[in-house]
């Protein structure tokens, strides 16, 4: 049974997992608040806006101060994190 489809939905999850990974300075497999920070700063060339943040703080539901890859896909189903 060949279905085309899955291989589409793969590649969408690839690039949310390669998104993560340039995040994750560490590679622990969770972003911290440092790597968030860091991650803008080297991309945009100034810190997380207010509204960045507030989506990094609802992407986190444990309020540990990390997000995990679970977390950023949960998210990012209705909204996106990292832009």
């Amino acid at each position: 049974m060949h279905i085309p489809f899955y291989g589409w939905l793969c590649s969408c999850v690839r690039v949310r997992t390669e998104e993560f990974e340039a995040v994750d300075d560490d590679h622990d497999g969770r972003i911290s608040l440092n790597e968030f920070h860091s991650h803008f700063m080297r991309k945009y060339g100034k810190p997380p806006t207010n509204d960045q943040w507030f989506k990094f703080h609802l992407a986190d539901k444990n309020n540990n101060g990390y997000i995990s890859k679970y977390d950023v896909e949960v998210f990012e189903k209705q909204n996106q994190l990292f832009t």
